[in-house]
C-alpha cells in the first residue's frame, strides 16, 4: 500500500522549530466514464469526477457505478480501461451491448447526499426505489466479536499508519474475520472501493457480512450499504439523523460510537445477541 505523499514541514516542539519529512494522504482527481450503447450507437459519458487516494481504481469505479444503479452486477461490464495521462487520470468502463443506461435517471440519482438539501422523505423514497429489497442477515452478531473489530480495522490500515488522514471501510464476517479493507481520503470512496472489491469477488449481496466504518455513518453511506445487501453497519463515530431513519425504514442494524468496551445501537437491536 502507498505510504502517502512526502512533504517537508516545520515541526514545532517545546519552543524549538526544526525541519522534518512527513507523510500526508494523497488526493488526486479521477474521472469515471462509461462507454454504453443506446440500441443504435455507442456513446461515451463522463459520469463523475471524484477526489480520491490513488489505488484500486477499478474497485472504486465499480462500486460507484453499482451504488448509483448504473450497473446491477460485475458481469454488466465488458472491460475496464485505466488511462494515466500527464495531468489527469481516468477510468473507462465499457458496458456490454445489452446494458441500457437511463442518463436522466442517473442525473437524479447523483444528487442524493447529506448536503444536497432534499427532504428526508424524498431521500428515503429514492433509496427504496433503487433498493426495493431490504438487506437480509440470518445470523446474530456477538458483542464480544463486535468489540474487537475496531482494533482489527486499525491494524489493517497500513496507509493510515503513515498519514493519519484516511477513512476506512471494512467488510467483516460474523465471526470477526476481516475479508475486505479499503482506505481513501474520502469516506464514500473507501466504501465504493470495498463494494467494488466484493463485486469482483462475486460475493454480492453481502447478507452475512458486517460493514465497519472508521468514522461517522452518513445517509449516503447507509444507502450504499443497503444496495450492497449489508444489513449491519457499524461506525466508530456518530450516525446522522437521516442515517438512523434509513436504517429503521430498511430494517438495518446501525451501531455507532463503537469502542473497546461499549457501543450504541440506533436501529435493529434484534441482530445483537
Amino acid at each position: 500500500m502507498s505510504q502517502g505523499a512526502k512533504v517537508w514541514i516545520d515541526h514545532w516542539q517545546q519552543g524549538q522549530k526544526s525541519p522534518k519529512c512527513d507523510h500526508v494522504a494523497e488526493e488526486v482527481p479521477l474521472e469515471i466514464l462509461i462507454d454504453h450503447c443506446d440500441g443504435r450507437q455507442w456513446q461515451r459519458q463522463n459520469i463523475a469526477v471524484t477526489m480520491r487516494t490513488p489505488g484500486n481504481e477499478a474497485h472504486l469505479g465499480l462500486g460507484f457505478l453499482f451504488t448509483e444503479a448504473i450497473i446491477k452486477q460485475y458481469q454488466d461490464v465488458e472491460y475496464i480501461d485505466t488511462r494515466v495521462e500527464t495531468n489527469r487520470q481516468r477510468i473507462i468502463f465499457r458496458l456490454k451491448d445489452e446494458v441500457r443506461v437511463d442518463l436522466q435517471k442517473l442525473s437524479r440519482n447523483l444528487y442524493i447526499s447529506s448536503s444536497c438539501g432534499v427532504c428526508s422523505k424524498v431521500s428515503l423514497d429514492l433509496v427504496q426505489q433503487a433498493c426495493p429489497n431490504k438487506p437480509l442477515m440470518q445470523g446474530i452478531l456477538q458483542p464480544e466479536i463486535l468489540l474487537k473489530m475496531p482494533d482489527t480495522l486499525r491494524q489493517a490500515q497500513e496507509t493510515f499508519g503513515w498519514t493519519g488522514g484516511l477513512h476506512a471501510s471494512g467488510i467483516f464476517r460474523l465471526d470477526g474475520t476481516l475479508d475486505i479493507l479499503c482506505e481513501d481520503v474520502g469516506r464514500h470512496n473507501a466504501l465504493d472501493k470495498a463494494i467494488g472489491s466484493a463485486m469482483m469477488d462475486e460475493i454480492l449481496p453481502l447478507h452475512e457480512y458486517v460493514l465497519v466504518l472508521s468514522g461517522r455513518a452518513s445517509f449516503e453511506l447507509l444507502q450504499k450499504a443497503a444496495m450492497a445487501g449489508l444489513a449491519c453497519v457499524v461506525a466508530l463515530g456518530a450516525p446522522s439523523s437521516l442515517a438512523v431513519e434509513l436504517a429503521k425504514s430498511m430494517d438495518m442494524t446501525l451501531i455507532g460510537f463503537l469502542k473497546q468496551d461499549s457501543f450504541n445501537i440506533y436501529a435493529g437491536a434484534h441482530r445483537i445477541a
